[in-house]
């Protein structure tokens, strides 16, 4: 990291600061793909999920139970 001195100001230099943009962009594409990642997770849970309710539908209604009936 290179400085330039400016009688007190210290600032940084062009180099310097590309990096930072670099990081920058880099750990913002890398959280992108950490959140595609966890959203298709919660994709599949739900799906396994909304299958497990299908299923669990399936057998009441075997057994005579509507769950989308109103109560009386």
């Amino acid at each position: 990291m290179s400085f330039n001195k400016d009688e007190s100001n210290l600032t940084l230099s062009p180099y310097h600061a590309l990096g930072q943009i670099e990081a920058t962009i880099t750990g913002m594409v890398d959280n992108k793909a950490k959140i595609a990642r966890i959203a298709g997770i919660i994709d599949a849970f739900n799906a396994a999920r909304a299958a497990d309710l299908a299923r669990l539908e399936a057998g009441l209604r075997e057994l005579g139970v509507d769950l989308h009936q109103e109560a009386a």
